[in-house]
């Protein structure tokens, strides 16, 4: 749709929301990920994970329930939802988010592996540098609409957005996700 006879308009919206949708999916990923966790092997960052005191009341009650009737009792899936939960609440799209997130999921030396699975290989703090801006650009468009920011704005308008730019972006997080 990003070609005429489309407005540029709704084509600039449209790549807006392509780059906000690219973004959630660097999050979603990540979220699948931790989600994803072994509960045998728990990473430091995962046992710091706060789960509230009802949901632990919740969870012992259900598993006493569960026994009293003589039903298969699973804990660690209601652990897991607990966890799912928590984690819904985290986002995992800025550099230093995504590293908590991987932390959870057990992965070390994320960058340097990330890094070194770009094509071409990408120094560790480029990679931040750049996922910080992509990151960046689309909290200007979800938070601010895209909106041009002026002091004193005598009607309301949109910074420019190019459809080059944009695939770039995307292609980015593709080799980012990937990575």
């Amino acid at each position: 749709l990003d070609q005429p006879p489309t407005p540029l308009a709704v084509r600039e919206d449209l790549r807006r929301q392509s780059l906000a949708m690219g973004v959630a999916a660097v999050d979603t990923y990540l979220h699948w990920a931790v989600r994803r966790s072994d509960l045998d092997t728990l990473s430091s960052k995962l046992t710091k994970v706060d789960v509230s005191f009802g949901e632990l009341l919740e969870m012992g009650d259900a598993s006493v329930e569960a026994r009293r009737k003589g039903k298969n009792d699973r804990p660690r899936v209601r652990a897991r939802n607990a966890l799912n939960e928590r984690i819904l609440t985290m986002t995992f799209q800025s550099a230093r988010q995504v590293e908590d997130a991987l932390s959870m999921a057990g992965v070390t030396k994320m960058w340097a592996g990330i890094g070194a699975a770009f094509l071409p290989h990408t120094p560790p703090k480029d990679i931040k540098v750049r996922l910080n801006q992509i990151v960046h650009h689309r909290n200007r468009i979800v938070h601010e609409g895209g909106l041009r920011r002026l002091v004193r704005p005598q009607a309301v308008s949109r910074e420019p957005i190019e459809q080059a730019a944009v695939a770039d972006d995307l292609d980015w997080i593709q080799s980012f996700v990937d990575a």
